[in-house]
């Protein structure tokens, strides 16, 4: 029994002491290994294997609003499996997109939280954005029918989510509308066929133009204007720097503190989460400044190419595809009467009518070069 007692006793102290120094103390989380066998020096590490498709996946849930079966196909389809070699669990996904530790927080049971010593994923920032999207009621959910623009509309009349149901029939013919989810009521605002609906979004995907010589200019343009960002980050390194190391050092206090009973247990876990909040978005901020020029060409180059190609992404794409190509480009949408209120995000305006020259104040007079068949009118369907 005193065997017993003490064995806990060290083992609750050894893990206190890991917790302290920011270390992982059991198990390595999913995209994580452990490594190290010496005392103090055990830790975690991202999975070479397959921790680049943690903070792939993370965008893809914030920009397209996935819920856990697509979350789980979509690795099935990138072929992410875990250490055993098999695919996760909806349930081990869903633990993995709550769990702090891929921001670099520690927070393991009723110990107090501290700011972990490994690498981190994804940052701060990026990690609520995710938590947004997740608490989010009204995800899309599965069914037996594809539609690939349920619930990212709002009603015009009443302002509740857009649905679309589809009818079969006798003669086995299949039509689908969309419209408002009436849960408060009918509130007048008719539905709209699924193909008038394409009809519409694909004449607003259409406004974004873009030539050859555009993209070379737009590309070299931005190019250049990151580069003088990134010098002025690279040049706040230093203060980054001083401002973590003023932190740590309050943290030092803190504990002094707490040693002599100069601060409650709650006034010091509070103190230490503020700090360590604090010292996250540092490091964050440290980490982005850190991106050298070819990352951002890369980044601006991948940019312009999915959108000298996002039209034809809509018009040849699967269901999945085109919903994608509408929450990458598109916010605020809306419903009424038959007609669609149309939003781009803040990132595409500028491509909204591209200049013939690109140097030119005037933007307009270009077609995209992936010309496909002009959109039937309604009035030419019924000649």
């Amino acid at each position: 029994s005193q065997y017993s007692k003490e064995l806990s006793y060290n083992t609750k102290r050894g893990l206190k002491a890991k917790i302290e120094r920011g270390e992982w103390p059991t198990f390595a989380p999913p995209f994580y290994v452990n490594y190290g066998t010496e005392k103090t020096k055990k830790n975690i590490k991202p999975n070479p294997s397959n921790a680049e498709f943690y903070p792939k996946l993370v965008d893809h849930i914030i920009k397209y609003q996935l819920n856990i079966t697509q979350i789980i196909k979509l690795l099935k389809k990138w072929n992410v499996r875990n250490k055993n070699g098999n695919y996760f669990a909806s349930s081990t996904i869903h633990r993995a997109l709550r769990n702090p530790v891929y921001y670099g927080l520690l927070k393991y049971s009723d110990y107090p939280e501290t700011l972990g010593t490994w690498e981190p994923l994804i940052s701060k920032s990026k990690w609520d954005k995710l938590q947004q999207v997740l608490n989010l009621k009204g995800k899309p959910y599965q069914s037996k029918w594809n539609h690939p623009f349920k619930k990212i509309m709002k009603c015009g009349k009443c302002g509740l989510s857009v649905t679309a149901y589809t009818k079969r029939k006798k003669s086995g013919k299949k039509y689908t509308y969309y419209g408002c989810t009436k849960r408060n009521g009918n509130c007048g605002n008719p539905p709209i066929t699924e193909s008038k609906l394409e009809e519409q979004l694909l004449t607003n995907i259409s406004k974004i133009r873009i030539s050859d010589k555009q993209l070379s200019y737009l590309k070299d343009e931005l190019t250049n204007r990151l580069k003088q960002e990134l010098n002025y980050a690279n040049g706040t390194q230093n203060q980054l720097e001083t401002e973590i190391k003023e932190l740590n050092s309050k943290l030092d206090m803190l504990l002094d503190m707490r040693i002599n009973e100069e601060l409650s247990k709650e006034e010091y876990t509070t103190k230490k989460h503020k700090i360590n909040t604090k010292i996250i978005e540092l490091e964050a901020s440290r980490s982005d400044s850190k991106f050298n020029l070819k990352d951002v060409r890369t980044q601006v180059e991948n940019f312009f190419d999915e959108a000298f190609s996002i039209r034809k992404a809509f018009v040849v794409g699967d269901y999945m595809e085109k919903r994608k190509t509408v929450l990458r480009i598109s916010e605020d949408l809306i419903l009424n009467d038959k007609k669609i209120g149309w939003n781009f995000k803040k990132d595409w305006e500028t491509m909204i009518s591209v200049p013939s020259d690109p140097k030119s104040a005037k933007w307009g007079d270009q077609w995209d070069l992936n010309p496909q068949p002009s959109v039937p009118q309604t009035d030419a369907l019924t000649n």
